[in-house]
């Protein structure tokens, strides 16, 4: 059980102002009988296709906010249940600094927790003192209102058959801003009936990441065992449907357009076509 929980939000998202300081804070409390000692620390935070998040130190990127982020304390200790504080600051260049600021910076501000005493070897060979650590990470976002270059794209469709119908596709973020979108698809017969609406969810996306996205199609098919590998009664089967996928953005979003893409989604005797279908935004 972690003894420091973090209150509040895990993403913090700023739209500023090229020279803006933003000062914020992040609530702790220690939630064990006993004292604890938090050490904070600024780290970078990529996510790769698969969603799963990595932390590099900091600067590892073009787009790292951590050169920006003062903390105001980066050790404290926290008594038995008692409440803290952890304070940050922000301070973005001006465009006279840096004339190409534009678009999305981000970092992570990393709440580490351990125990006020050290770890120790037990007296005895072959015991040892196991002591858990935690970490928490807290996302930062600058989004400067400024200009800056939106180009986002659905990109690399693809048609899993085995062991059910996956439709896969990607979202790329080519530009400098933040892609934060709500998915939906809606899978059509090949006669234009709706067959369904899926729930795709909610991604992120950095510049210059992407992230990939499944939708579970079968789930909305009425297909019989045998016929994903084309054999009805022997005889090879063809399945012709339309998936429509909308990308609306979100309130953080500046560019409020949604994105839309159409795909063919054909198989016959085991074999899926998908044609690569990309519309992307445009600039701002």
């Amino acid at each position: 059980m972690a003894a420091i929980s973090v209150e509040g939000s895990l993403d913090r998202h700023f739209l500023v102002a090229p020279g803006q300081v933003i000062q914020g804070q992040i609530d702790i409390h220690n939630t064990l009988d006993e004292p604890a000692w938090v050490r904070v620390e600024v780290m970078d935070h990529q996510v790769n296709a698969a969603g799963q998040p990595h932390y590099p130190p900091a600067p590892s990127h073009d787009r790292s906010l951590a050169r920006y982020i003062q903390l105001m304390a980066p050790e404290q200790t926290l008594g038995p249940r008692a409440s803290g504080r952890i304070e940050f600051e922000v301070k973005l260049p001006t465009l006279t600094e840096r004339p190409e600021l534009a678009g999305a910076y981000w970092a992570v501000v990393m709440v580490k927790q351990q125990a006020v005493e050290e770890v120790m070897e037990a007296p005895r060979l072959g015991q040892w003192t196991i002591q858990e650590r935690f970490q928490t990470a807290v996302r930062i976002t600058t989004e400067l209102t400024t200009h800056g270059r939106s180009q986002w794209a659905l990109t690399s469709p693809m048609l899993k058959l085995h062991p059910k119908p996956v439709f896969e596709l990607t979202v790329a973020n080519q530009a400098e801003r933040l892609v934060d979108v709500q998915l939906i698809g809606e899978l059509f017969s090949a006669e234009g009936q709706s067959l369904g609406i899926t729930e795709l969810g909610r991604l992120q996306v950095y510049p210059g990441h992407q992230r990939r996205l499944e939708w579970a199609i079968h789930e909305l098919l009425n297909i019989a065992d045998g016929e994903v590998d084309g054999e009805v009664g022997g005889h090879p089967k063809t399945h012709n449907y339309q998936a429509i996928v909308i990308a609306a953005p979100t309130a953080r979003m500046i560019q409020q357009d949604p994105v839309g893409a159409r795909f063919e989604l054909r198989w016959e005797e085991g074999k899926g076509h998908v044609p690569n279908h990309a519309p992307s935004a445009g600039d701002d």
